[in-house]
């Protein structure tokens, strides 16, 4: 809508999927020349040899964690969840981080209840079905503020689970590697985005709802609230949006090996980097 692309000779359509996981495969087989996805999804791709480039980190903090209402079961510690009905979702790095959390304190999952909601836990939640479930703050926190509740988030991260940056910016490497200008200027555009949408939130969320209107915008003012602070690091001040922290992601990919997700340790750089900056 501010012309960011078009400055830098770039025409971008962008594409919804209702399945968060599925733009490795899609950037890899050559449909998308870019995509979305996770540190982890993106980790286990690079280990089956799928060739995938990271380049842009959305987010700069691993926002997951266990949704909670205050005046419900009031999860604000790992031993709040003993006798607790939990529920997570069934993707591999949740329940990792929530089983090195509980670890970590001494408790097993003998102690409380597990379910796997799919990705409804915020809203079983709320409807009281649950007493906690996997969240991040924009969606079910801002979900159950919207509809009038009081929801906590324990994050993993403040409770001994491994920190990473979250949802990253992806490429078919061939694609990078024939067009780093494109992806260059992809890179500048976001950066540019991303500054102004700190500069104009309210224009930003305009713009938004005139391209999605069945959005809500008190949800939407919530979630940008939420998220800008997530946005933002001491990387990201020193070398712009999107900087991708290369120890964080060591760290993710040793914390895989260690828990056998990846079957071996991975040298990140040779999947993440910073170089289309």
């Amino acid at each position: 809508a501010k012309g960011f692309f078009a400055a830098e000779g770039l025409e971008v359509e962008v594409r919804a999927s209702q399945d968060a996981t599925n733009a490795v495969s899609l950037v890899e087989a050559g449909d998308a020349q870019l995509g979305t996805s996770y540190p982890p999804d993106i980790l286990l791709a690079a280990e089956k040899g799928l060739p995938i480039v990271a380049f842009y980190a959305t987010y700069q903090v691993n926002p997951l964690g266990i949704v909670s209402l205050a005046n419900g079961a009031n999860i604000r510690s790992v031993k709040d969840l003993i006798g607790k009905k939990i529920g997570l979702t069934p993707l591999p790095i949740d329940q990792l981080l929530f089983d090195a959390m509980i670890q970590k304190t001494g408790i097993t999952r003998k102690q409380m209840e597990i379910f796997n909601p799919g990705f409804n836990g915020g809203q079983m939640v709320g409807e009281h079905k649950l007493d906690g479930a996997s969240g991040v703050p924009w969606y079910e926190i801002d979900g159950l503020k919207s509809a009038g509740m009081d929801p906590v988030l324990m994050q993993y991260r403040d409770f001994g689970g491994v920190d990473f940056p979250f949802m990253v910016l992806i490429s078919n490497k061939s694609f990078a590697e024939s067009n780093p200008g494109a992806v260059k200027g992809f890179v500048k555009a976001m950066s540019r985005g991303d500054e102004y949408v700190r500069a104009h939130p309210e224009e930003a969320i305009d713009i938004l709802l005139k391209a999605v209107p069945a959005l809500d915008r008190k949800r939407q003012e919530a979630a940008m609230k939420t998220v800008a602070p997530l946005r933002q690091s001491a990387g990201t001040e020193a070398h712009g949006a999107g900087w991708i922290n290369m120890a964080q992601i060591q760290k993710l990919a040793d914390f895989l090996a260690e828990r056998k997700l990846l079957a071996k340790r991975v040298d990140v750089s040779t999947v993440f980097t910073n170089r289309y900056r």
